[in-house]
């Protein structure tokens, strides 16, 4: 493996092991994984990204839909790179077996996980649904995430399998994939608030625009007509 990917790998590793932090998340949605590093692609707003979602997407309109949590956008990018980097046949071979196997084991983790919320937040409305999120809540939701198998683990794996030239291959493969993905996700997403801007603006047009208390602009509720702004009179 590449001196400077085991190094990445590494500090990586070390992050992950530490798990959350007692207090997080600090909202009463289940949180999103973070695992840092990697290729950045275009900036993708919080709010386009699902915090709890199904690990591998699903489909939108017929079509393949990108998974929208972080860990399954990164593994959707890492096993296409595995599938297209050059490498040996058998090694190509072995890492699509590990990217299946953990694929497998977050599939596990997943069904246990949705499990393990619906009773957290069944607790929680019992106890008082008004409230904000106990510690306690958020503590038990922050370890269950914390207990998510992690992307790293499966990085090391396939990289430890490579030679430096193939390690070198797949890194490149995995940032400029990765890099796509995001992409289409805020082209998505830019998309989707266009089409809603469109949709409020023509919903103006229709039922004609209100001002801050919810009243017609330049006109009243009883039908009066619009005033002359110079004169202060109604137009005819």
């Amino acid at each position: 493996m590449p001196t400077s990917i085991m190094a990445t790998l590494t500090a990586l590793a070390l992050l992950a092991s530490q798990g959350a932090p007692a207090d997080a998340p600090s909202s009463d949605a289940p949180p999103a994984e973070r695992v840092p590093g990697g290729l950045r692609g275009p900036d993708v707003r919080e709010g386009d990204l699902d915090s709890g979602g199904t690990f591998i997407g699903g489909k939108r309109d017929g079509a393949p839909k990108q998974p929208r949590t972080k860990p399954a956008l990164e593994f959707a990018a890492f096993s296409a790179a595995v599938a297209a980097a050059p490498l040996a046949t058998d090694v190509k071979a072995n890492a699509v077996a590990a990217c299946e196997e953990f694929r497998a084991r977050v599939a596990d983790w997943e069904k246990n996980a949705a499990e393990r919320r619906k009773k957290l937040y069944e607790s929680r409305r019992q106890a008082d649904p008004a409230s904000p999120p106990t510690e306690e809540f958020k503590k038990a939701m922050g370890e269950l995430e914390a207990s998510r198998p992690k992307m790293i683990e499966l990085q090391q794996r396939v990289y430890a399998m490579l030679s430096e030239e193939e390690g070198a291959a797949l890194k490149k493969a995995y940032d400029e994939d990765l890099a796509k993905r995001r992409a289409e996700i805020a082209r998505e997403a830019e998309a989707e608030r266009k089409r809603k801007a469109a949709e409020r603006e023509k919903a103006r047009e229709k039922g004609g625009e209100n001002d801050a208390d919810g009243k017609p602009m330049g006109g009243t509720r009883d039908g009066e007509g619009k005033k002359d702004a110079a004169t202060d009179s109604p137009m005819r």
